[in-house]
């Protein structure tokens, strides 16, 4: 039973992190669309990559960070 648990647990734990993920990505487009309302779409679609990849990458390491510190 402990190791349905733990499987059920590292499960959970990966879903959060992707749902962190996937809102960090919305966050950052809906910041765009607001930064440029008319502006360039090629201009909009690189800065938005560049955010979301940026913004993937720091969570992935922060919760790396959480994860060592776990027991």
């Amino acid at each position: 039973m402990p190791q349905l648990s733990k499987k059920f647990s590292q499960g959970a734990i990966g879903f959060i992190k992707g749902a962190i993920y996937l809102l960090s990505v919305i966050v950052i487009l809906r910041v765009l669309i607001t930064l440029f309302p008319d502006g360039s779409r090629t201009l909009f679609w690189i800065i938005g990559l560049l955010g979301g990849i940026g913004s993937i990458y720091a969570f992935s390491k922060i919760v790396e960070k959480l994860d060592n510190k776990a027991p």
